[in-house]
């Protein structure tokens, strides 16, 4: 029986401690062929100079000219992705270069998948930290809650290394960027959920935890838990930005939906939260409250984001 082939996307920056054991994990999975393209944003450390070692030893690898533009973990990312060789059949995937992978991350997560009919599926994480007396403290990160119908305009479905994506959604997201680009998007898991989305695919979410994510204060996104994480979300909302990725995402997904023809009633509902998101008088803010049920998973992060737009801190 032929194993699937699995396109693996990792951006990469100073990475050095974590990379190797990681890249391991990938390119040792049960029940698939592994391709890992790399891309690396300008590492100082000597991980671009060890994953160029590694392609020159495992055909598997290829490790991707630098791209032009300024670093970022979304652009690289989406660079990466848009350098995949995926075929008909094919399926592409995301991976940190700081995480752990179960050994049948990815055949489990095509399975799940594939019998749910699915485009697009991602999964619970394992956060895991290694404190400084060698203890590993775990906490499972539940993103698999039910998914509402606007969902993607809010937030995404998981942590971006959990995603694997069928030929189908990936070649739908490389035409979405090779006609739209990804200007302005500062989260590259959540911008591939609305494209996604955005077009009418269909996204699982697996509740078994395929990935140990691993946190650090190096992070660039984390499992978002505790004191800190909520003062930096605070500080994030009274800033206007994610009002501004709101909007973004509510756009984003537009273009996708005229490119696959949504009907109409979809196209007027992406057209009326344009609307309410951009108006920021009290009408607005109560249009938005009024459609809370629509916008998260989580029903009480439902309440927390419409209540604290009511209350004028976005």
């Amino acid at each position: 029986m032929t194993r699937p082939i699995v396109h693996v996307a990792m951006a990469t920056y100073n990475g050095q401690p974590w990379i190797g054991r990681q890249v391991a994990t990938v390119l040792d999975q049960d029940g698939v062929e592994v391709r890992l393209v790399i891309s690396d944003d300008g590492s100082t450390d000597g991980t671009q100079d060890w994953a160029r070692g590694l392609a020159e030893r495992d055909s598997r690898v290829v490790v991707l000219p630098e791209r032009d533009g300024e670093a970022g973990v979304a652009a690289n990312f989406l660079y990466a992705l848009a350098h995949l060789d995926v075929r008909p059949g094919e399926y592409a995937a995301f991976s940190d270069q700081d995480d752990l992978w179960q050994p049948r991350k990815l055949i489990e997560q095509i399975h799940f998948m594939d019998e749910a009919g699915a485009h697009a599926v991602s999964s619970n994480v394992m956060a895991f930290t290694v404190e400084s007396d060698g203890e590993v403290k775990r906490t499972l990160i539940r993103k698999d809650q039910p998914q509402v119908e606007w969902d993607f305009l809010f937030e995404a479905p998981g942590a971006g290394s959990t995603y694997v994506f069928g030929y189908e959604a990936w070649k739908t997201l490389v035409d979405y960027l090779d006609v739209w680009g990804a200007e302005g998007v500062a989260v590259h898991d959540w911008f591939v959920y609305a494209v996604l989305r955005g077009a009418g695919m269909s996204w699982v979410i697996d509740p078994r935890p395929h990935v140990a994510y691993r946190q650090h204060e190096r992070n660039v996104a984390g499992a978002h838990k505790g004191l800190q994480a909520t003062v930096n979300r605070w500080q994030l909302l009274r800033s206007g930005h994610y009002r501004r990725q709101f909007l973004l995402m509510t756009e984003v997904a537009n273009r996708a939906a005229h490119a696959a023809g949504r009907d109409d009633r979809f196209l007027r509902g992406l057209a009326e939260w344009k609307e309410w998101l951009s108006d920021t008088s009290w009408r607005g803010r109560v249009a938005v409250l009024c459609h809370a049920r629509g916008m998260r998973r989580r029903p009480i992060e439902q309440v927390k984001l419409a209540v604290s737009g009511l209350l004028r801190v976005w």
